[in-house]
């Protein structure tokens, strides 16, 4: 399946509780998103690995619904700060001064 901008980056199973969504995290790649109630997934990943997650579900007793998420890779993964932001600068001249856990 080809992905296009409008196509979701993750997929979300919701669980309804907390309990149940951490009984399903054994269904799951290791490369899940805990939502709390819910686990999301890349939809690459629910592409390739669904039905056999969707089994897993099943033969653990749980029921949960699916849906697009509204997480992205940018909230995953943000970009880079540009070079002129001034926290970064604010940063470096912090751990400067912080004394080192590791010197002699």
């Amino acid at each position: 399946m080809t992905h296009t901008d409008s196509d979701p980056d993750f997929i979300e199973f919701k669980f309804g509780t907390f309990e149940n969504a951490t009984a399903a995290e054994k269904a799951f790649p290791l490369t899940f998103v805990s939502l709390g109630s819910s686990i999301a997934l890349r939809a690459g990943v629910v592409d390739d690995m669904g039905d056999g997650i969707r089994e897993r579900l099943r033969g653990l007793g749980l029921e949960w619904t699916e849906a697009p998420s509204s997480l992205t890779e940018e909230d995953m993964w943000p970009s880079e700060p540009s070079d002129s932001d001034d926290e970064d600068d604010d940063l470096d001249e912090d751990l400067k001064e912080a004394p080192s856990a590791f010197s002699p």
